[in-house]
């Protein structure tokens, strides 16, 4: 094998832009709002998707400018859903984005099964852009080359949404992430970890 030192493009500011949001606040749109069941136990659920705008570096597979990317699971059991008072229940946390994105009255009037009310949340949803304070959970797979180490982003439970109409500035935004705290970015590895009141990790499947 020969060595030379030229023909490399050089690239500042070193490696490009990973695709997920990183923990932080950022603006970001809700591109689609998925429903789905689990495959392990059955439950239903639904994932809000969320897009940045588009990032410099950062291409799709046909080469058009694209933003960084994150989704928050919220589950639609019955001790998921409607907890009165806990404002970590789905029922809870959607109706703080409807507020935040200024359609509370229309999604009060939603109804319908479960893929129903989905599919209409998502014609509701769509579009719409807020600032959001994401987490993440750090997990990890085996690789060709060892354990590989991420943090897969999502929303926190509590201060994550800001209306861009009462805030429209970054400079004035009141959500805060401390990556250091457990409940914005869980470690990889913590025994009997639980979030605050009682809410279930984002990611966890409830068992009820």
């Amino acid at each position: 094998m020969n060595f030379s030192g030229g023909g490399f493009e050089v690239v500042e500011g070193g490696n490009k832009p990973g695709k997920s949001i990183k923990p932080g606040v950022q603006v970001a749109m809700i591109t689609s709002v998925e429903y789905f069941v689990s495959s392990q136990k059955g439950t239903k659920g639904m994932k809000i998707n969320l897009e940045t705008a588009p990032v410099e570096g950062l291409v799709d597979e046909d080469g058009n400018k694209m933003g960084q990317k994150a989704n928050t699971t919220l589950w639609m059991s019955s001790g998921a859903w409607d907890v009165q008072g806990a404002m970590w229940c789905s029922k809870a946390r959607l109706s703080v984005i409807a507020d935040k994105l200024g359609v509370r009255t229309e999604f009060d009037a939603i109804s319908g099964n479960a893929e129903e009310f989905v599919s209409k949340v998502n014609e509701l949803f769509k579009g719409k852009k807020a600032r959001w304070a994401f987490g993440g959970e750090w997990q990890s797979f085996e690789g060709d080359s060892g354990t590989i180490t991420f943090i897969r982003p999502n929303l926190l439970t509590f201060g994550f949404v800001e209306s861009l109409t009462e805030v429209p500035n970054d400079a004035d935004t009141k959500l805060k992430v401390d990556e250091n705290n457990p409940h914005h970015v869980k470690p990889l590895e913590v025994a009997d970890a639980t979030a605050t009141d009682g809410a279930p990790s984002i990611s966890e499947e409830p068992a009820w």
